[in-house]
């Protein structure tokens, strides 16, 4: 594992820099889900590290969560226009920073599910389908996730039912364009 660590130093440092920037952040603002991504990032983190281990992803799909990771980070932690969570800022009348993050997010996962399991498709078995059912499988599990820290933690910034939804929503644009990415260009990528 210390060795694809080694190969991929740029995405390790972006993502030792990124978390330390937010936890730092987090901490400086009083922020109580802190703790909850201080956490939870290293584990995420260490997963991919493991799964790249046995089989390597694509450089753009490592960037892609690396990407994400901060992207998370920064939602629930950076707060814009006092107290509001960069996560529920308005970036145009229809989209959310929270909606960006999900697709973007969930559209990597996605290519992260295809990646890692490619080589074992049978004749007959999509790829299409493997990126579009990991991304939504994935985005439906951190919908459980988030809903269970509603319950455990006070200020989550998730939202109720109509934010759960939109996420939901949002999850399936990034996994559908990651299933379009296999479909036209993945082969030729690799």
């Amino acid at each position: 594992m210390l060795e694809r660590l080694l190969a991929h130093r740029t995405i390790v440092a972006a993502v030792v820099v990124s978390y330390g920037t937010f936890v730092t952040l987090g901490v400086l603002s009083d922020s109580s889900q802190t703790v909850v991504y201080a956490a939870l990032l290293p584990a995420l983190v260490a997963l991919v590290a493991v799964l790249d281990a046995r089989r390597p992803f694509p450089e753009y799909v490592l960037w892609g969560l690396a990407l994400w990771g901060a992207m998370h980070m920064a939602g629930g932690l950076v707060s814009v226009s006092g107290d509001t969570a960069l996560y529920n800022t308005w970036l145009l009348p229809f989209l959310r920073y929270d909606q960006l993050t999900h697709a973007i997010g969930f559209g990597f996962a996605g290519l992260a599910v295809w990646a890692y399991f490619r080589h074992d498709l049978r004749p007959g078995v999509s790829g299409t389908a493997l990126a579009w059912f990991g991304g939504v499988g994935i985005g439906g599990l951190n919908e459980m996730i988030e809903f269970l820290l509603t319950r455990i933690v006070a200020e989550t910034n998730v939202g109720g039912f109509e934010n759960t939804g939109w996420d939901l929503v949002a999850n399936f644009v990034g996994a559908s364009a990651a299933a379009l990415w296999v479909r036209l260009r993945a082969d030729r990528v690799g």
